[in-house]
């Protein structure tokens, strides 16, 4: 028995369950790993069908469904290398693909029948895409199957972007023997998507900080003064340095430029060039940008 993966959300120009005798076209959406070493069936994209398994090697993504691959005895079948490449390298022998082929429906791998019917081993990949996703219903599943081992902090990070609030929560009240932590991704993200709720989760969490001048830059050039706001009131230490202020001048717009100026930070403001201010006048009027920069420096330096 064999199984291919693709999307749970593609088109309707996907192959059609049941009988297919054709190639795979550009328009359908099946997943195509671009680690592929070595094939000789055809030179277009084509379908891999990976040997059952290997299931737990390949499902990685909550986000993709599998389905299962019957190869007719008058198909012809070619044999595929396949590497696969991620956090760590496997060599997946025994993969084909062929110009006749039955396909299963679709079976999502969020659903959780199928984790159990396969007995796939969960590994942090897909740990990290369940976080993402926000699936909280799934990962309190695997806890209490006893099926969560491992985690990358990198699951934290992408909860924190999304603003997953309740997979933050999740993780703190776990109890699993995992090191929780905050990394620098974590606020950075957070802070560049205007997630002020996630920053004020992460300082009440008691959990140790971990941030630079990033945090202020990304919500600068993000335009997030809610988030400005918060780092202000914070009562965290604010690390920052005057190239922010270039930064600002492209990205940022008055309003940030504003708010740093009206913020009482201590901060030397470097000296600017017109070629920095006609960036800015792609975004603002200049000669408001002028006026504010000019009075930064009267009241500054």
């Amino acid at each position: 028995m064999y199984f291919v993966t693709t999307f749970n959300n593609n088109n309707e120009k996907t192959l059609k369950t049941g009988l297919n005798t054709r190639k795979l076209n550009p328009d359908d959406n099946y997943y195509s790993n671009p680690y592929l070493i070595q094939y000789n069936f055809c030179t277009a994209k084509f379908l891999i069908f990976y040997p059952l398994k290997y299931i737990s090697q390949i499902i990685d993504d909550c986000d993709k469904s599998i389905q299962f691959v019957i190869i007719p005895h008058d198909a012809r079948v070619v044999g595929v290398s396949y590497k696969y490449v991620r956090q760590y390298r496997i060599e997946i022998k025994g993969c084909i693909t062929a110009n006749k082929f039955i396909l299963s429906k679709k079976y999502s791998m969020s659903d959780v029948k199928i984790i159990e019917k396969f007995k796939i081993e969960i590994g942090y990949n897909y740990v990290t895409s369940l976080c993402e996703s926000g699936k909280l219903n799934i990962l309190d599943y695997l806890f209490k199957h006893n099926k969560i081992t491992e985690y990358h902090d990198i699951s934290l990070d992408l909860a924190s972007r999304n603003d997953h609030i309740n997979i933050l929560e999740w993780w703190y009240n776990s109890g699993l023997p995992l090191p929780l932590k905050c990394s620098e991704r974590a606020l950075e993200l957070a802070s560049a998507k205007g997630h002020v709720n996630i920053l004020e989760w992460w300082k009440k969490s008691g959990l140790p900080l971990e941030y630079d001048e990033n945090v202020l830059r990304y919500a600068s050039n993000n335009k997030n003064i809610n988030v400005l706001d918060w780092w202000l009131n914070s009562g965290l230490p604010l690390k920052y340095s005057e190239k922010i202020l270039n930064d600002i001048l492209v990205f940022g717009g008055i309003d940030v430029l504003r708010w740093w100026f009206n913020s009482k930070l201590l901060l030397k403001y470097p000296e600017y060039s017109q070629s920095k201010l006609n960036d800015a006048s792609v975004y603002d009027d200049p000669n408001k940008l002028s006026k504010i920069v000019r009075k930064m420096y009267n009241g500054r330096l």
